[in-house]
């Protein structure tokens, strides 16, 4: 949480911008074997059924457009694949680009 807090106290110093930070909350679809068809909301880990009886479980994704100065392309690349993130194309934006 420190580095969270260092980065809304630079904003708020360097840009003037006022952040508002939360914990994320995801919701995610879960099947059953019952009914494999028919999903139930979890949004709490601690409200999944027993493993044995989950046929699947769907998770949340995003398709996102990054934008970013060409110095940081390599560690922005690093990170979405490091969180499971597939790239699907790259554009610059300028001739510079490297």
């Amino acid at each position: 949480m420190l580095h969270m807090e260092i980065i809304q106290e630079r904003l708020e110093r360097e840009f003037d911008m006022t952040v508002i930070t939360t914990v994320p909350n995801v919701s995610y679809f879960a099947y059953t074997n019952k009914n494999p068809e028919e999903p139930f909301i979890v949004n709490n880990p601690s409200d999944l059924l027993d493993p044995t009886t989950i046929n699947r479980v769907e998770e949340p994704f995003i398709k996102a457009t990054i934008i970013t100065k060409a110095d940081f392309v390599g560690n922005v690349m690093s990170l979405c694949i490091e969180k499971r993130g597939m790239i699907t194309n790259q554009t610059y934006l300028t001739p510079r680009a490297c």
